[in-house]
Order: structure tokens, then sequence, then C-alpha cells
């Protein structure tokens, strides 16, 4: 099953990397490259965590059985881990955004 994901991963890391030599060629800066990447990636996470705190706040009645000591709604635990989430995703999405800011636009179209 890995080597499915790696094959799909590989393909359309490939087309993404067409798509940006393309816009880089057209005359997209290196800032509106890295800004296109981090907003497709940070409004991903943004509505994962959004869905996720939903989700968390309808189950508070199971959590309510399970942990003592704190109210199953604290807004301070909900919004301490929505914020490290949202942080770990800008971490895991300022890599591909700077590797794709340095695409050689020549190099892109010229690899297929």
């Amino acid at each position: 099953m890995g080597w499915l994901v790696q094959l799909f991963s590989r393909r359309r890391r490939y087309a993404r990397t067409r798509e940006i030599g393309i816009r880089m060629a057209l005359g997209a800066r290196r800032e509106d490259v890295t800004h296109m990447i981090l907003h497709q990636g940070m409004g991903l996470a943004l509505v994962g965590t959004a869905v996720g705190v939903a989700v968390a706040l309808l189950a508070t009645k199971l959590e309510a059985s399970l942990i003592y000591g704190v109210r199953t709604t604290d807004p301070i635990i909900y919004t301490f881990v929505a914020a490290t989430l949202l942080l770990c995703a800008l971490g895991a999405c300022i890599l591909p955004a700077h590797h794709a800011a340095s695409i050689d636009p020549t190099e892109a179209l010229r690899s297929e």
C-alpha cells in the first residue's frame, strides 16, 4: 500500500512542478509562488482544524465520563490544541513552499 501512495505523490509532485514552472515562466514571482503554496496548505489546515474542533465539541458527552478535573468545553485547551495543529501545519507548508519558489522554470518545463 505504501508504494501506491508514493506513486501518486510523485506523480502529483511532477504535475505541480510543471504547473509552477509554467507560472514562473509567465512572470510569477517567487513570493507569489510561495504565497500560493502556503495559502493552499494553510487553507486545508484551517478547514481540518475547524472540523476537528466542531467534532470534538460534539463529542463532549463521551469525554465528560472519561476526563476528571477538566471541563469538557475548556476553551483554553481547544485554543491551545488548534494553535498547535496550525503551527505544525505552517511548519509542514514552509519547506514545500520554499522548494516550489526555487524551481527553475526552464528545468521544470524541460523535465517532461
